[in-house]
């Protein structure tokens, strides 16, 4: 039997973590749009996880630690 994980899903081609005062840490995969820098991701990133924490609409937390890297190993 092969040693490897089968995702459930189709992962993006970067892994993200983002990490804010006051929510902890999430993390994830995408795929950056052509022409998208690594800041353009960081405030994408950032604005859907704050949506998803119903947080959009609020004063927002300080950024403690985000990373964006390639998808390989």
């Amino acid at each position: 039997m092969p040693n490897r994980i089968n995702p459930l899903h189709e992962q993006g081609t970067h892994h993200w973590l983002l990490t804010l005062d006051g929510i902890g840490s999430r993390s994830g995969t995408c795929t950056p749009n052509p022409g998208e820098t690594r800041y353009d991701l960081y405030l994408r990133i950032r604005a859907e996880v704050l949506d998803a924490e119903g947080l959009a609409d609020r004063t927002t937390p300080a950024t403690i630690d985000f990373d964006v890297q390639p998808n390989t190993l």
